[in-house]
């Protein structure tokens, strides 16, 4: 089920229906929640979508789960404003 979650979060993102496509993404999370890259198109696909306090919290996951990590400056800035 979890590869099934990407590839429908990936086509409805593609379809801009990003709502839909960070739902997709939280439950593929929810289903591998230390795979690093679905933590972060959970993310992605939040602050896409506007929900952009939840958005930090998966951005602060994946920082969690992958300390190295580089997040976007656009996408980090979410974690020193606190924007939502």
């Amino acid at each position: 089920f979890f590869l099934l979650r990407i590839f429908a979060g990936q086509f409805l993102l593609e379809s801009s229906r990003y709502d839909e496509a960070a739902a997709e993404y939280e439950t593929a999370a929810e289903l591998a929640p230390d795979d690093v890259d679905a933590v972060l198109n959970a993310a992605n696909a939040l602050r896409q979508a506007g929900i952009n306090s939840k958005a930090e919290k998966f951005y602060r996951r994946a920082v969690l789960l992958q300390p190295n990590i580089t997040i976007k400056s656009d996408q980090g800035s979410l974690l020193s404003t606190g924007d939502s």
